[in-house]
């Protein structure tokens, strides 16, 4: 495909109906209706192919975005600080997207970092998951929810959530000192490292334990260090897709978060077919090797057409599939071996030569398709393998 044919399919590409499209004072109007449908199929593909381990992650991805838009945010602590945000569910150890939501600032939908959570966990709920959150999500609200769905939850807290225990933040402590309250199976723990930090956790007893630091041996609290470990899933997410992203210029706001998300649809593919890998003993396979893989089935599934017909889905094998021209094979004695062509033999039948007259005519050529087994002529090669009817 040369460069002005896909900037052409670019051009006219489209993931949603414009003729569904809602305007801004209808009170059904969906903001991103453009990529909606895409958003949709990619979260149920990804619940159908793989399930994930007992440790999950929720945070928020960017996708880097400088244009006008009414849902472009700001995020300073990201290192893409302007652009659409993704609420995530991730695997922790994989970083396998389960399910993702995209804000846009839609009044209907709550934003609430409970709401936001209790959406994207709903397929996983009543099923034992161990959920890890920031300060952003994490909050006694949350648990109360969570609870009531057989689910763990463990993350950081900001001390001023509502619910959480006044008394706890009254006395100062000193570096390395841990205090907590229970409440329930919830415990909050307040522990002083550098800085202070405040967890939340359904399943770790407020225990220190030693670990070895970057110099030396350091007490950590059991819910910190578990929340350190499984924390990244987003980030790793991210970081994977940094590595190859497929990002496009583009003068339409819907196309930067459609190029991201099939850049996820690589690196999903990649986890998934490592894990494979690494359960038979196999060694693992990096990203652009699966791209390149990916581009060459699709390639290999392409249609060579005439421009001038009207029909590209053509049914023929010699003309649905990839052909390439060759030397005829030698004969058995070591000579030179030649095949009459194809193409020019069925013309002269179909103008009602005789036999005689045919053979007299005959055009032989040195050269072949070896998947068709034809002798071809070199200007017939191409006629024969995009023509439904070569004899015209």
């Amino acid at each position: 495909m040369d460069r002005e044919r896909y900037l052409s399919i670019l051009a006219f590409f489209h993931i949603a109906d414009n003729g569904t499209f809602l305007p801004a004072d209808n009170p059904d109007h969906d903001p991103i209706h453009k990529i909606r449908p895409f958003i949709k199929h990619l979260n149920i593909k990804f619940k159908e192919v793989y399930e994930p381990r007992q440790d999950i992650c929720i945070d928020e991805a960017m996708v880097p975005f400088k244009g006008r838009s009414k849902f472009k945010v700001f995020m300073k602590d990201k290192p893409t600080k302007w652009g659409f945000k993704l609420y995530e569910l991730c695997e922790s150890g994989t970083g396998y997207v389960y399910n993702l939501e995209m804000y846009c600032a839609d009044k209907r939908i709550s934003n609430k970092p409970v709401d936001v959570t209790m959406r994207l966990m709903e397929p996983l709920l009543n099923k034992g998951y161990k959920l890890y959150l920031d300060n952003y999500y994490c909050c006694p609200e949350l648990w109360t929810r969570l609870q009531r769905h057989r689910t763990m939850m463990v993350g950081t807290c900001r001390k001023n959530r509502v619910g959480m225990p006044r008394d706890l933040f009254v006395e100062r402590q000193r570096q390395g000192d841990l205090d907590f309250r229970r409440k329930g199976q919830l415990i909050v723990t307040r522990w002083f490292d550098k800085r202070e930090v405040v967890t939340l956790s359904t399943f770790h007893q407020p225990q220190l334990r030693e670990i070895q630091g970057r110099y030396e041996l350091k007490q950590k609290p059991l819910s910190v260090i578990d929340y350190i470990r499984n924390m990244s899933g987003v980030d790793h997410s991210d970081q994977l897709i940094s590595y190859f992203p497929m990002r496009r210029k583009s003068q339409k706001w819907w196309k930067k978060p459609f190029f991201h998300l099939l850049t996820l649809v690589s690196i999903q593919t990649t986890i998934i077919l490592n894990l494979h890998k690494k359960q038979h003993g196999r060694p693992a396979t990096n990203l652009a090797a699966v791209v390149k893989d990916l581009i060459i089935a699709l390639v290999d599934k392409d249609i060579s057409y005439d421009a001038e017909q009207d029909n590209v889905n053509l049914p023929l094998a010699r003309i649905r599939e990839r052909h390439f021209i060759k030397l005829c094979p030698e004969k058995d004695g070591g000579g030179k071996s030649r095949r009459q062509c194809k193409v020019c033999v069925d013309r002269a039948k179909k103008t009602g030569m005789s036999a005689q007259e045919r053979k007299s005519k005959r055009k032989v050529s040195k050269f072949w398709c070896p998947k068709c087994k034809v002798g071809l002529c070199l200007d017939c090669f191409e006629i024969y393998h995009t023509k439904v009817d070569y004899t015209r």
